[in-house]
């Protein structure tokens, strides 16, 4: 098993339930992959509950858990397993236009605390992620802008999570810049945007920029093992980003067919 997002720990603790002899691999330092960053935004920290669930059922069911390993096609095929499950997630996408902007950095990376914004943080991406990361934010006291293409926010939330969020959004005073879209950006960090009847305008230097715009899978391993010839199955975001849920109904329903 490589990668432990949901996926992964789904697939590794349902197959070694199953009496298969399972090695879990996983290139961070921790198991739970992009659940450490969704657990960070207000009334999500009990998706770490999840993490400790794998981590304990993991522990009693003896599987060869591995933090901190990159796994190269070498590796497995040094290691003969009979099945390699790959769950290696997906990285953020960070469009072309946004090369140029100083201070710019990911949702994922604030929601870590591996970077410190500045007091006014412009987000461009208004999807669940970025509306999220807007709420952890502003619960902290920054001034925050989302810049959205859409003409709303938070479109692929669950309702009911929306309908709580916005009121959130509206007291924190988010400002909310839908139907836009970027045209062109500068070193300085000014963006020009347009709206939906082509008027244009340039926004000022924000202290930081967080890019939203959705995730990419990770294949990079998946096209090694092709090319060696390796038994493989892609499973989770690294076939396509998607909910937990639904990374974890792949995990369970693949270790099944082993």
């Amino acid at each position: 098993m490589v990668g432990a997002g949901p996926a992964g720990l789904q697939a590794a603790l349902t197959a070694a339930q199953r009496g298969h002899s399972v090695t879990l691999f996983e290139r961070g330092e921790d198991i739970g992959g992009l659940l450490h960053p969704a657990s960070r935004p207000p009334f999500k920290d009990s998706l770490m509950e999840l993490v400790r669930y794998f981590r304990h059922e993991l522990d009693a069911l003896g599987v060869n858990i591995r933090c901190g390993v990159t796994v190269t096609g070498q590796l497995l095929q040094a290691q003969a397993f009979d099945m390699t499950l790959l769950a290696t997630g997906s990285r953020p996408v960070i469009p072309r236009f946004a090369a140029e902007l100083p201070n710019m950095t990911t949702a994922e990376h604030i929601l870590l605390e591996a970077i410190k914004p500045g007091h006014r943080v412009l987000i461009i991406g208004g999807g669940m992620i970025g509306c999220e990361l807007a709420d952890f934010l502003g619960e902290r006291g920054h001034a925050v802008t989302i810049l959205e293409m859409r003409p709303e926010v938070a479109q692929d939330m669950e309702w009911r999570a929306r309908h709580t969020l916005m009121p959130r959004l509206e007291r924190y005073g988010v400002t909310l810049l839908t139907g836009m879209e970027v045209m062109e950006t500068a070193n300085t960090g000014r963006i020009r945007i347009r709206d939906a009847y082509g008027v244009e305008e340039w926004l000022e230097p924000f202290d930081t920029t967080a890019i939203s715009v959705g995730y990419r899978p990770e294949k990079m391993l998946a096209r090694e093992l092709e090319h060696m010839r390796l038994p493989y199955k892609a499973i989770g975001d690294c076939v396509a980003p998607g909910k937990i849920l639904d990374a974890m109904h792949q995990g369970l329903a693949a270790a099944y067919a082993l």
